[in-house]
């Protein structure tokens, strides 16, 4: 379920093609999104893009955020409003 999350957000990429390390911090993060309702969406968005910084320094970090925030929209819409 969170391998098809992920694959009709990334749109362009498959989500075996991304690095390793990549996959699993998008994958953890969007679990974490569907299965922690008590957690704010935006704090576990901004915990993963600090984990995210810690390996990467260039447009991966971009790709984390504008992902696990799609996917948040469309679990949590009502967070958004």
């Amino acid at each position: 379920a969170v391998d098809r999350m992920l694959a009709n957000t990334l749109h362009n990429q498959t989500v075996e093609r991304l690095d390793a390390i990549l996959r699993a911090v998008l994958r953890v993060g969007a679990y974490e999104l569907m299965s922690q309702k008590e957690i704010p969406a935006r704090v576990i968005i901004s915990e993963y893009l600090d984990l995210a910084h810690a390996f990467f320094s260039g447009s991966e970090t971009k790709l984390v955020n504008g992902v696990l925030d799609k996917i948040a929209q469309d679990l949590r819409p009502d967070e958004f409003k």
